[in-house]
């Protein structure tokens, strides 16, 4: 099965859990979100690095029903060290801390997150009830991708590659290298959970 998401563009390399985001909103609340205004919710700083934190907080802010899944445990993140420690190396250089910080705060508490990972059958199972994963898909070259997983079949996955080289909807990914790029570090297996916009204490999938 795979689902029509609103496909979208990552115009520079630094931009694809906003493409992965506006994507996102776009299908559950037919609003248009531009990358200038979930920078300015996320990360002012251009050539920083975006965390799923950020990205969830933001989401919660506008209105969408979101979780994180990690393995992370988030009450060691307490302090702006802490965090500098849990992210070395040049994923410290490129993270703006008190941001992440914030978000982290946030999403405690509010109860966003889940501390799991998930399996592939579950997020199979999130996609088949209408909800939209957004993972990172890691890379000792690079900081890794962000993609919206968009459908699945016996033996592959699909995702929206937002680019900006090589982009391409529905773009199909065996399973083993799916698991492979997930697991391997910074993605250490994060999932962002959208289950739709928030309604009261629930939500709603409907979409446009």
């Amino acid at each position: 099965m795979r689902v029509d998401i609103p496909f979208t563009i990552n115009p520079d390399g630094w931009h694809c859990i906003h493409a992965a985001m506006q994507g996102v909103i776009k299908h559950f609340t037919n609003d248009y979100v531009s990358i200038g205004f979930l920078n300015a919710l996320m990360n002012p700083d251009h050539e920083m690095w975006v965390w799923p934190f950020q990205a969830v907080k933001s989401m919660d802010e506008l209105g969408l029903f979101v979780r994180l899944f990690s393995s992370y445990d988030l009450s060691s993140f307490q302090t702006a060290e802490s965090i500098r420690e849990s992210f070395p190396g040049r994923y410290c250089d490129l993270t703006c801390v008190n941001s992440v910080k914030e978000s982290i705060s946030h999403i405690q508490s509010n109860s966003l997150s889940e501390n799991k990972d998930l399996s592939l059958s579950e997020i199979e199972g999130f996609i088949a009830r209408g909800c939209v994963p957004i993972v990172m898909m890691g890379c000792r070259e690079r900081l890794g991708k962000y993609v919206i997983l968009t459908g699945y079949d016996s033996s592959s996955l699909y995702y929206h590659d937002s680019g900006p080289e090589g982009a391409e909807p529905h773009k199909r990914i065996s399973k083993k290298d799916f698991l492979d790029c997930w697991k391997e570090t910074p993605s250490n297996n994060m999932a962002i959970i959208v289950y739709g916009k928030k309604y009261k204490d629930t939500y709603t999938r409907f979409h446009f």
